[in-house]
């Protein structure tokens, strides 16, 4: 397919990113990403990426401003949860999982203490919003990747041979039931989106981004 842009996804922890790319690499051709063992970074790195459509990259915010650099157009697909879920399978998916404690005064001591680690200003930088060869898109990765994939179905080249998608758990299994933030009100969840707003860039992209003319039209596929 013909298209004056290459396509990436940012890869964001908690935002189902294997199971996005999965659904892309196993239909289109023409895809640079090493995520979950596609094909392992040195190598990608040594074949270059001067032929791929499609870029997944579990890379900081600076790999991108090198392709821009490049003067390749590059519009970028920024996953966006709703921040408090998001937050919490951060907790979740710490090595020990993380209770976030909702009696605790201190919000960004919790904050903190789940996003270590995952922490997701690490891949994502306002200053990518601001090169001019680089478009911003934001979509909801919580619905189905068969969505993004019919979707990037109108921009990538298909396989001539291709797989069948098969959905795959990679985190332990959350229980939201127990997770405090839920019962908390509202003026506690709104105080604890404005932190996380403050703090990392990504959420106020994501907040700003979702609803608006740049967010991907997933519902019509």
């Amino acid at each position: 397919k013909n298209s004056k842009f290459k396509h990436g996804k940012v890869v964001i922890k908690a935002t189902a990113a294997n199971n996005f790319n999965d659904a892309i690499t196993s239909q289109f051709s023409h895809i640079g990403e090493y995520n979950r063992g596609i094909t392992p970074k040195e190598i990608m790195d040594e074949i270059g990426i001067e032929d791929c459509d499609y870029i997944a990259q579990e890379a900081d915010s600076k790999y991108w401003q090198h392709i821009a650099e490049a003067n390749q157009k590059l519009e970028l697909h920024v996953p966006c949860r709703d921040s408090l879920d998001h937050l919490m399978s951060q907790c979740n998916g710490q090595d020990t999982p993380k209770r976030f404690d909702c009696s605790d005064p201190n919000v960004e001591r919790q904050i903190d203490e789940c996003a270590i680690n995952i922490d997701p200003g690490f891949r994502f930088r306002d200053n990518l919003a601001s090169n001019p060869n680089i478009e911003l898109k934001c979509f909801d990765p919580m619905n189905s990747p068969a969505k993004y994939r019919d979707y990037m179905g109108t921009l990538l080249q298909r396989k001539r041979v291709e797989a069948d998608y098969f959905h795959r758990e990679t985190n332990e299994y959350r229980h939201p039931d127990f997770e405090c933030i839920w019962s908390t009100g509202g003026e506690y969840q709104f105080r604890t989106r404005q932190v996380l707003r403050r703090k990392f860039e990504y959420y106020q992209f994501c907040h700003e981004c979702m609803g608006s003319e740049n967010e991907l039209p997933l519902a019509n596929f």
